[in-house]
């Protein structure tokens, strides 16, 4: 029987329980790259307790994506020694770091330039208008996320997560709201999961066969697009492509229970697959949390806000002190660079 507060292992990572700090963005790099108070936040993540880290968003490629000038960047050697230096950190206080890897697609407020997306469709939340991608440019993208999972790799990090949710450019592929192209990247789920799939398929060539790619993907919208029919689907493509474990979140903000918003979808995925599932999203109770990890098929769980609130919070757990975080991601924490003005 599965317990949270065991060793658990994905690929060649083995993490000293199954609890990842969920990624979030750090709203502090400069031109992308680590600030101090970026590492005194991991340093604080790392002291948590947790078994695993996804860094905060990480652009791949060499041009601003969102309006945000704190976003990470992972996209040539200048980054190499900052991420050698947080993995150093992190595996230091037995904890493992993720990069999130993403392409913003029209999800993207930067103004000046032209922005790409699947399709030439109006983005509802950020409206931008993009231009849609060429074929030749989605290959462009597709070498850089391989060569930014290459990068985290040789600095020492245990593993990338694909970033495919929350409306960024591999959730607009997946989406057939943002996706209307008629050739072989459009249509079916077959083709709108194509490019997320020959990603995972090309840095699990060019790696290990072990080495952890976590992919990121919503099982719902806020926007008519993707079913629960493509939600599973996608994961046994990703399956078959090389992913090694898959984290599953969706739209949360209309989601008003304590319940983890998204425990029926991610508990089906996971009867579905043979790689690790991981529930993200509403988690805030251990003992509930004991009992999913116990009794379905959900190996890991992610948390990211009630570590906003209370860094500690593993810890106070494990001392037997099973009180709920009462975070109910009411976003303030974001808006205020990480630091919740209600703990």
């Amino acid at each position: 029987m599965k317990q949270v507060f065991e060793p658990a292992t994905i690929g060649s990572m083995t993490m000293k329980n199954r609890i990842f700090r969920a990624a979030t963005g750090d709203a502090h790099a400069i031109n992308g790259h680590y600030a101090p108070e970026d590492f005194a936040w991991y340093e604080t993540m790392a002291d948590s307790g947790v078994g695993a880290i996804i860094s905060g968003l990480a652009n791949v490629c060499d041009y601003p994506m969102r309006d945000e000038p704190g976003m990470l960047g992972i996209y040539d050697d200048s980054f190499l020694e900052e991420y050698q230096k947080l993995a150093d950190m992190i595996h230091q206080k037995d904890s493992r770091l993720i990069v999130q890897l993403v392409h913003c697609g029209s999800n993207t407020y930067v103004t000046g330039r032209t922005i790409y997306a699947p399709s030439a469709v109006t983005n509802p939340m950020s409206g931008a208008e993009p231009v849609e991608l060429s074929v030749e440019d989605i290959g462009r993208i597709r070498e850089a996320f391989v060569r930014a999972a290459l990068l985290a790799k040789k600095a020492g990090c245990d593993g990338v997560e694909l970033h495919g949710a929350h409306g960024y450019l591999l959730h607009e592929f997946l989406s057939p709201y943002y996706n209307k192209r008629t050739d072989e990247y459009g249509g079916n789920i077959e083709n709108r999961s194509r490019l997320l799939s020959e990603i995972c398929t090309e840095i699990r060539a060019a790696t290990d066969l072990d080495f952890p790619i976590l992919v990121k993907i919503n099982c719902n919208d806020a926007v008519p697009g993707i079913t629960k029919e493509d939600f599973l689907e996608t994961g046994r493509i990703l399956e078959k492509a090389g992913a090694s474990a898959i984290e599953v979140s969706g739209s949360w903000k209309s989601n008003k229970s304590w319940q983890p918003y998204f425990l029926a979808e991610t508990k089906e995925l996971a009867e579905a697959l043979n790689i690790p599932v991981i529930l993200t999203g509403g988690v805030r109770d251990l003992p509930e949390l004991e009992k999913i990890i116990a009794e379905t098929q959900i190996a890991f769980a992610g948390m990211c806000r009630p570590f906003i609130v209370e860094p500690k919070l593993l810890e106070r757990w494990e001392s037997g002190n099973l009180g709920r975080s009462w975070c109910r991601s009411c976003n303030a924490c974001m808006t205020t660079k990480l630091i919740c003005p209600y703990r």
